[in-house]
């Protein structure tokens, strides 16, 4: 579940479910060389490619809770990104390299989103006090947008916004919609 192309388009980064356990492997694009990377008894998921193809960061609840960690497009050198909050998730890897956009639940136990530095761990929070969900943020392609998913004014809406959380513009959903899952084409149209 949860494949994502490289960004050089060669790889696949998915995650497969062993009983209890889930891990993040790696494949060709072809289907071939498929690896386990992470082998840690917990579940391992959302995989998202640094821009150069060489780390991947993904959610672990290995700590006991939710947690981004970062490791090599190999496998190794295992890090742990998030320390703050005890449910992040949904990693979205910024195109310029500098950001992790994801989820994360806060203190009132209202979902929104935050990004992290992949180098020094610093947390930026994005959106606050918009709705009980705000999730599965998703990087334009020129990292100078963000899209996700909200439930700010009832319905699901789809949400533009930059990647501070300055300027925020509702561009789909209302009454009756169920949206999920916002992604960008290869252009960011």
């Amino acid at each position: 579940m949860g494949g994502v192309y490289s960004p050089d388009g060669r790889r696949i980064a998915f995650t497969v479910m062993q009983g209890l356990d889930a891990d993040v492997w790696v494949m060709n694009a072809d289907g071939t060389g498929a690896r386990r990377l992470t082998r840690d008894p917990a579940l391992n998921l959302s995989p998202s490619w640094s821009p150069d193809g060489r780390r991947i960061v993904f959610t672990s609840n290995r700590a006991g809770t939710p947690q981004l960690y970062v490791m090599t497009a190999e496998g190794g050198e295992v890090r742990r990104l998030t320390f703050q909050g005890n449910y992040n998730q949904t990693p979205q890897w910024s195109p310029r390299g500098d950001a992790v956009a994801f989820t994360a639940r806060d203190e009132r136990k209202v979902f929104d989103l935050f990004s992290a530095s992949p180098e020094t761990g610093a947390i930026t929070r994005i959106t606050q006090d918009q709705g009980r969900t705000n999730e599965e943020p998703s990087f334009a392609p020129t990292g100078r947008l963000l899209v996700f998913r909200t439930d700010r004014n009832g319905p699901t809406q789809l949400v533009v916004s930059d990647p501070r959380g300055d300027r925020q513009t509702v561009i789909a959903g209302g009454r009756g919609a169920d949206l999920s899952s916002p992604a960008w084409g290869p252009l960011g149209r």
